[in-house]
């Protein structure tokens, strides 16, 4: 039984096409409704995103996902699909619970390439990666399942019996609602801790700044690490970390799923369990050179923003949320910044544009696809070692991935 009884519950998988990152594409996001008895609520939600035709996928995860790349062009625009996605989040009494959020991020790309703000991630009440869940138990609680990126792996050492057909997104979720249950009957309370809603760790996290006090991580390896917040702003949190051999500078998001726990966590016993010290973790940070550190990366979604010009930023917030064939392009802005402007309107509104700038569109197109395609065939080549020549679909989709530059 999960927490809140009156709460509204959603597994979210993304089918990404490439890294995460300014320029992640996913070819959709599947939804399922539970409720907290883990039923199924109404019928699941499979939001697909048209893909440009410049864009070539990385072909590894397309195998991997089972996704045939000529389907990428049958989705919705993008900006059809974010106005999906905002619908199926925004609500304060929704947890939201994924495997890998990271791969939510092409959310937050697609916000910012397309004149929205890049804050979906942050409408529901709370968004759970049950991957980082899994690492957090391993450390703390009684599932110690062998660490693991795969969402199907995860689920079989967990017990999962049930079909994982690729590119069946419904067996994905099925796989993640049983990982879901099986944390909840084990490490109730961990999974009751990651649960707390968003504003609820803004406000822990200000309170630890305030008192000059410390916070519990694991990162994404799975490593213990001491965190002293230094400061919070629009759900990023700068802070200066130990993993009890060294100290850096971190920037940690909160939608991506950190643990931040308080350091009582961290019990005399925990501490000989995990061969850890906090003492000594906070005597290292306490007694560290901040200004000796080498200054983490910002994330994209915080670094976009601080790569545009005044002008550019004003530009960009006068066209924030704007119709595609309304936007205004800052003819004195940088030639990157108005093809941004420009290819949001030609990727939504193909129709708006006049006959010299579908030109201009489609020799940009041919471009691209000529610049990445010997990238695009190279990774091709790399999954003729994972392709299973005796498994018929497996030989039929990687003949569709491979072909698909010379189809378009």
């Amino acid at each position: 039984m999960l927490p809140r009884i009156d709460g509204q519950y959603l597994i979210l998988l993304s089918q990404p096409l490439n890294e995460p990152g300014v320029n992640a594409r996913s070819a959709g996001y599947f939804g399922q409704h539970y409720d907290a008895g883990f039923n199924q609520v109404g019928q699941s939600l499979d939001i697909r995103v048209k893909l440009p035709l410049r864009v070539l996928p990385n072909p590894g995860y397309l195998f991997s996902l089972g996704i045939d790349p000529h389907s990428c062009q049958k989705g919705l625009e993008e900006i059809k699909a974010l106005e999906q996605v905002n619908a199926l989040l925004s609500s304060d009494n929704l947890d939201v619970f994924t495997w890998s959020s990271r791969h939510l991020e092409s959310i937050d790309a697609a916000c910012l390439r397309n004149f929205r703000k890049a804050s979906l991630l942050y409408s529901c009440r709370s968004l759970t990666d049950l991957n980082v869940v899994l690492k957090v138990c391993a450390l703390f609680g009684s599932l110690k399942i062998k660490a693991t990126e795969s969402l199907k792996d995860a689920a079989l050492q967990l017990g999962y019996s049930g079909s994982f057909v690729k590119g069946v997104n419904s067996d994905r979720t099925a796989a993640l609602m049983h990982i879901l249950k099986t944390i909840s009957e084990n490490d109730p309370a961990i999974l009751q801790f990651f649960m707390h809603s968003v504003q609820a760790k803004v406000d822990l996290i200000k309170r630890t700044i305030a008192q000059g006090k410390f916070l519990v991580d694991v990162d994404s390896k799975g490593i213990l690490e001491v965190v002293k917040p230094l400061n919070i702003e629009d759900h990023l949190l700068e802070s200066v970390c130990c993993n009890g051999s060294e100290v850096y500078l971190k920037y940690l998001k909160l939608s991506d799923s950190p643990l931040l726990a308080p350091v009582s966590l961290l019990t005399e016993q925990r501490q000989m369990d995990n061969n850890f010290s906090l003492a000594h973790a906070i005597e290292m940070i306490n007694s560290c050179d901040l200004t000796a550190l080498a200054k983490p990366r910002l994330p994209f979604q915080y670094l976009f923003f601080k790569q545009l010009s005044d002008a550019e930023k004003q530009d960009y917030q006068k066209n924030l949320n704007k119709d595609p064939r309304a936007i205004d392009m800052l003819m004195s802005g940088s030639g990157q910044y108005r093809s941004l402007a420009f290819l949001c309107r030609a990727d939504n509104s193909s129709g708006s544009l006049v006959e010299n700038e579908r030109i201009s569109f489609e020799n940009f197109t041919i471009k691209e696809i000529r610049q990445h395609i010997n990238e695009y065939l190279t990774g091709c080549k790399s999954l003729r070692s994972i392709a299973d020549p005796e498994n018929e679909a497996d030989t039929a989709l990687y003949n569709r991935i491979e072909r698909y530059p010379y189809d378009l």
